[in-house]
């Protein structure tokens, strides 16, 4: 009985002690002001290290989030799941336009000081695709992410604005507010 007792116990400690490795119980105050200046009602379910930042996971809204903070207390960014019908409008047309109204299967909404872009998983027809929709309208972040890209990845301008520096850099094409008022126009042009 002892020696049940004793296996028992060693397993729990196991299985209890990896729950909280790389728990961080020593954010500054700094850090903690921060975060509840930015998240005023959120719920605190744990903090981490990640890499030189300071991560958060929490609750707000009922909806789990997580927030990484600089050791000075800069929000340097979070993340969050998000249901469809959070996504702004030209997004979900978007994406429609081009996936045919897909099987949206998970979403995030990604922000930082660059902006708030969307991390969307979706399925059309047999495939499954990810999707990112980023509008900062920084076109060396978009020459970035067009060098970088994967070789099934596309990269598809949604700001009339900046289409054609987008088009020399190596974008395939543009989901247009103008083209949709004024098809036959937009279509001459290109």
């Amino acid at each position: 009985m002892k020696k049940r007792f004793l296996i028992l116990s060693t397993a729990l400690t196991l299985v209890v002690g990896s729950a909280f490795a790389g728990n961080v119980t020593d954010v500054t105050q700094k850090v903690k002001d921060s975060f509840k200046k930015s998240f005023a009602n959120a719920q605190v379910l744990e903090w981490n290290e990640a890499g030189d930042f300071l991560k958060v996971t929490f609750l707000t809204n009922g909806v789990r989030a997580e927030a990484y903070f600089t050791d000075e207390g800069e929000l340097a960014g979070s993340i969050r799941s998000v249901f469809a019908d959070q996504l702004p409008l030209s997004v979900v047309s978007a994406v429609n336009t081009k996936y045919g109204e897909p099987v949206l299967m998970e979403i995030f909404e990604i922000s930082n000081v660059e902006g708030t872009k969307y991390r969307i998983t979706l399925e059309s027809s047999d495939n499954k695709y990810q999707v990112t929709s980023e509008a900062s309208g920084n076109i060396t972040q978009m020459d970035d992410i067009i060098k970088n890209k994967p070789a099934n990845f596309e990269v598809i301008s949604g700001d009339d604005g900046i289409t054609f520096p987008l088009i020399t850099l190596g974008a395939v094409g543009v989901i247009s507010v103008i083209g949709n008022a004024f098809p036959r126009e937009f279509s001459r042009m290109t």
